[in-house]
């Protein structure tokens, strides 16, 4: 390397230092604020953080001083806890082991809502989670067990726009570490006729509308009942049920709704 070569160097090093110092945001209000922090027994710790007045939120959990959990997402809100709209952290056994769970809802917006539940024991574990199109309503069975009612988004968007997309009520429950669909509290006994009117037209949106009623409050063979008295031709109908069949196979419910002629 000559003379000049050794002139320049310190000059370009400058340079990019410069141009690295720039590249980085600098510190605004908009940075994370601490909004709550709440302690759990004797070991752990709940951090809340807001993004000034962005859509950032932030949940850290720390089992002693080791940080077990950590989460940053867009969103609506943040509920913590089996209260409805709730920011304050409520730990309470879920599932009826004996120990502390935290039921952390991220409210996305957009027809888009994540349920978790972490557990809050001499080992922190993650235990299951849930989509949905909206939070989720909390309570508990007889025996103590979380239950979540909350709408299947699975439909929405499906042949036609979103507003007129079925939305089926759903009735969860966690058994052990896992969510499971509980259908015996999802049964109901509509309106059949009712529900064949409606179907019995040209119309894709009516007839699903009437079919996912009936399969999710307990009543395949009418679904298919529904399907076969329709205003629909034979070809039609073998189409209409293929498609049905595809959609509902991408339910995370498929296995415990599907059954017989459903089946894909």
């Amino acid at each position: 390397m000559n003379a000049r070569s050794w002139l320049i160097l310190p000059v370009l090093l400058s340079s990019i230092a410069l141009a690295a110092r720039w590249s980085t945001p600098p510190k605004t209000s908009e940075d994370f604020q601490v909004s709550g922090r709440y302690r759990f027994g004797s070991n752990y710790t709940i951090t809340l953080r807001v993004q000034g007045s962005g859509p950032m939120r932030s949940l850290d959990i720390q089992q002693g001083e080791e940080l077990v959990y950590h989460k940053t997402v867009r969103c609506h809100d943040l509920f913590l806890g089996d209260v409805r709209w709730e920011n304050r952290p409520v730990a309470k056994d879920a599932n009826s082991d004996g120990i502390s769970d935290l039921i952390i809802t991220e409210y996305l917006g957009d027809h888009a809502c994540v349920t978790r539940v972490v557990q809050l024991g001499a080992h922190f574990q993650e235990l299951d989670s849930f989509e949905s199109e909206s939070p989720p309503e909390l309570s508990r069975d007889g025996q103590g067990r979380l239950l979540a009612k909350t709408r299947d988004q699975t439909w929405i968007g499906w042949r036609y726009g979103s507003a007129s997309s079925p939305r089926p009520r759903i009735v969860l429950r966690l058994e052990g570490a896992r969510f499971q669909l509980a259908p015996e509290l999802m049964r109901e006994k509509p309106d059949f006729e009712l529900l064949l009117e409606s179907a019995n037209s040209d119309s894709p949106a009516l007839l699903t509308q009437a079919m996912t009623r009936l399969l999710y409050t307990g009543h395949p063979d009418l679904c298919l009942q529904a399907l076969r008295r329709s205003g629909l031709t034979k070809q039609q109908q073998t189409n209409f049920l293929h498609d049905f069949r595809e959609r509902l196979g991408t339910s995370p419910w498929a296995n415990e709704l599907a059954q017989g002629a459903l089946r894909k």
